[in-house]
């Protein structure tokens, strides 16, 4: 009987697929050591366990010179795209007006957020992604909640009773009309009031008649006798 020489492959030996890490500017401005805030034990760990992605506006936003430095010698692989896929850059677009956020993100932000949607539809995790934000809600401190039962009970009292006092004032109201006749006034009954017609507008004896203008009187002015006497 042949010997079987098919190669046993223990399991410490498969190696898990590695997760995508999308990182932006700030990672490399401010030096973000990667490695321990993912809880990896080395740079060998980091690397067998995750993968680390970026967009090309991200390298042109790093200007600082350490920054630079840093990015040359970074202790993980990056890759760098070009651009991102259509489709997720709108999701990502649509989700942003819908939270408001539409006008505090700028358009790299949209587009490295687009680049994490699209990494998650080829790594099978695009089920994990909200497709659309949660409902906003009151913020209700717990340690108000007996305030809030009793301005709930007080304003469902004052509709009720307000309802009452509408009912009530509507019996009380009559509508407003010409004044009713008093019984006690006869055909020829005489109220000691003149009525009078109005007068049309423009009429001309509404208007005040401007006074003529005085004439002016001029007096006559003496001219005194002047003798001519020759030499």
């Amino acid at each position: 009987m042949a010997k079987d020489d098919t190669e046993v492959i223990t399991e410490s030996e498969v190696k898990p697929e590695r997760k995508a890490i999308v990182i932006d500017a700030n990672v490399i401005i401010k030096q973000i050591r990667l490695r321990e805030v993912m809880g990896a034990s080395d740079d060998q760990d980091f690397g067998d366990r995750f993968e680390v992605h970026t967009i090309a506006d991200v390298i042109k936003e790093i200007k600082d010179e350490q920054a630079r430095a840093y990015l040359e010698c970074l202790p993980y692989e990056l890759t760098v795209h070009d651009s991102v896929s259509e489709d997720s850059f709108d999701f990502v677009k649509s989700f942003a007006k819908e939270t408001g956020d539409l006008k505090t993100l700028s358009w790299v932000d949209m587009k490295v957020i687009a680049l994490g949607v699209h990494l998650s539809k080829e790594q099978g995790e695009w089920d994990r992604v909200k497709k659309a934000p949660k409902p906003l809600q009151e913020f209700k401190p717990k340690r108000f909640e007996d305030d809030y039962k009793r301005v709930e009970e007080e304003d469902e009292s004052d509709e009720s009773s307000g309802s009452s006092e509408d009912e009530e004032s509507e019996e009380e109201v009559k509508p407003a009309g010409r004044r009713q006749k008093n019984p006690a006034e006869g055909e020829g009954f005489d109220d000691g009031f003149e009525a009078v017609k109005p007068k049309k507008h423009g009429d001309k004896r509404n208007h005040i008649q401007a006074k003529p203008k005085a004439e002016l009187a001029i007096a006559p002015v003496a001219v005194p006798e002047v003798k001519v006497v020759e030499p």
